[in-house]
């Protein structure tokens, strides 16, 4: 009877394993596509690496954890020099799944995303809702390859990316929020 127990504790315990690995190397891209978001909402890459969707209030409606070489691959994707720097110090040695449940849910102030064009201030969602979409002014920074023309957009909601055909607004740690194609 012990054999059975430890040969099926052994069995969870691999497939757990192989589970966990499968989550980790998928591409960051996808894990953010897939969230689940809100018209009026946004999705933020923050400081911690956890992906957070949020509601148009400002609530926290999904999440995905990411490792730190899927937030290392984020980084480098950007076509910005600055940009690119600026992630790649902000994340060097972050591990989204060291995250708790109550921090994910609920993020503490300095780990929400700034207000769409400013670089300064944290996140007001009411403030964010009543913005429009607007040309950027300097080379975009890029989550993926395809569809340029939607890193072109600074956003405020899911809503305005998806009317120009991109899949969402998205933030990483604190720059501007960009439409991201849909993949």
């Amino acid at each position: 009877m012990k054999l059975r127990y430890s040969i099926i504790s052994l069995g969870l315990f691999v497939f757990a394993v192989q589970g966990a690995a499968t989550r980790s190397q998928k591409d960051p891209t996808d894990i953010i596509s897939d969230l689940h978001s809100h018209p009026d909402g946004f999705t933020h890459v923050g400081d911690d690496g956890i992906v957070r969707s949020f509601d148009a209030k400002g609530k926290v409606i999904d999440f995905a954890r990411l490792s730190n070489d899927q937030l290392i691959t984020l980084a480098k994707r950007s076509s910005n020099a600055e940009d690119r720097e600026y992630l790649l110090g902000g994340w060097d040695g972050v591990d989204g799944w060291s995250v708790g449940l109550n921090q994910i849910w609920n993020p503490p102030r300095h780990l929400l995303p700034h207000a769409p064009n400013s670089e300064a201030g944290s996140m007001d969602p009411t403030a964010m809702a009543a913005k429009g979409i607007e040309k950027s002014k300097r080379k975009p920074s890029s989550l993926k390859t395809r569809g340029p023309e939607c890193y072109g957009y600074t956003c405020s909601t899911n809503q305005e990316c998806q009317s120009r055909g991109c899949l969402n607004c998205v933030s990483l740690r604190k720059k501007k929020t960009y439409c991201n194609p849909i993949p």
